[in-house]
């Protein structure tokens, strides 16, 4: 009976965690104010409690990414006390320490119980659900605000249309609840929009081909073609609305004696320009980077300008290997004819849309898929819980 209580305190604790640290994104900042605190006592609690009820698993995984994160923890102090570095910052190496803590959460999450699964999906929803409607509510106030940031509020709205549109509406049979989840995924990209964050909108269309084009199921590339009319519908909105609002969207506005490379450049926010500076910075000191961490639109070119070839062979065949890896894992399940648990195809759903996600926005964020804060922590936990139901199943 201790076990049992034990395990159901764990689930009700990771739920409120869960819950508190999506909402610490919220643009209402009496939420997010309360939350952001809160999520800290929650994980907390979760974790001495885990150290005091029972023998914490560890896997291979796990033990890799908390020597990476120990190792570059050293390293950029030395280097930096050698006059190598300019700060002691690790860059993504160091925010490797953090998915570690969310990975071994989800490792030794008990997700057997229906409820287990089904509360995380739950609070995950609602929580996304007021994450929806208040940036929506405030989009033009974000949009001229120098105090928000816009990029990691988008990956959340992302977040929050793969749960309003993808993952919660297959699981749910009341027609009406399933027309308030779709009209709450365009409010989702309505809201990017607004606020010009047009990443996540590359990765939400990326997601939604990929579903569509796979060889599954009607009924599952039924949610493709939806998340695909719903992209095409908010588009739609918007160009009624004046076409000037897509020119600031995509950037689309450019003088006419602009080369080709400018245009491209303009379009994608300046991001060549400082693809350009990063690369130098990184052919200036190409063993060990320049160790001055600074935020560059790429996971790639951020972790070869901060480390060097020294972390980006630690860092990115493993954080590439493993998304890689688990995208492959998961879409064998969810194909696979076996009748695999209602909770292990929740999981791989989940995991199949955020890897392609994150892979997606990494190529044209700094911090993704190793933050910024706990944005990419459902990842991780989902990556974990994977882990587990592979050790447990297969």
């Amino acid at each position: 009976m201790d076990k049992i209580l034990k395990i159901e305190l764990e689930k009700y604790l990771v739920s409120f965690a869960i819950f508190t640290s999506i909402l610490s994104f919220s643009p209402n900042t009496s939420i997010s104010g309360i939350c952001g605190k809160l999520m800290y006592v929650f994980w907390g609690i979760t974790l001495i409690l885990k150290f005091f009820q029972s023998k914490m698993q560890l896997n291979q995984t796990v033990k890799y990414m908390f020597f990476t994160y120990a190792l570059f923890f050293v390293l950029c102090y030395f280097f930096y006390f050698m006059d190598f570095y300019p700060s002691p910052e690790s860059g993504g190496a160091g925010k490797l320490g953090f998915c570690a803590i969310f990975y071994l959460i989800g490792y030794n999450y008990s997700w057997k119980e229906d409820i287990s699964i089904n509360l995380i999906l739950i609070v995950c929803t609602v929580a996304y659900l007021i994450i929806t409607y208040t940036s929506f509510t405030m989009s033009n106030e974000i949009h001229n605000s120098v105090i928000w940031n816009k990029n990691q509020l988008g990956q959340m709205l992302g977040g929050a249309m793969i749960f309003e549109v993808l993952i919660i509406p297959r699981k749910i049979k009341n027609t009406l609840i399933k027309i308030f989840l779709y009209f709450s995924g365009l409010i989702s990209l309505i809201a990017l929009m607004n606020i010009c964050s047009r990443t996540p909108i590359i990765a939400l269309v990326v997601i939604a081909v990929i579903i569509f084009v796979q060889k599954e199921n009607k009924t599952r590339k039924d949610y493709g073609l939806a998340f695909l009319v719903i992209i095409a519908i908010s588009l739609l909105i918007l160009y009624m609305g004046g076409t000037d609002f897509l020119v600031e969207l995509f950037d689309l506005e450019s003088d006419s004696e602009m080369t080709t490379s400018e245009s491209l450049n303009n379009i994608t926010s300046g991001r060549l320009d400082w693809y350009k500076l990063a690369f130098q910075d990184f052919l200036s000191s190409p063993i060990i980077g320049i160790g001055a961490y600074a935020y560059i639109d790429s996971f790639f070119i951020c972790t070869l300008r901060t480390g060097g070839i020294l972390m980006a062979i630690f860092l990115l065949p493993f954080v590439y290997g493993k998304m890689f890896k688990e995208f492959k894992k998961s879409n064998k399940i969810i194909n696979s004819k076996e009748d695999f648990d209602n909770n292990v195809i929740d999981v791989m759903y989940i995991v199949r849309c955020f890897t392609i996600y994150f892979f997606v926005i990494s190529l044209m964020e700094g911090y993704p898929p190793l933050g910024p804060g706990t944005s990419v922590f459902l990842l991780w936990i989902f990556y974990g819980i994977s882990d587990n139901i592979t050790k447990e199943t297969c």
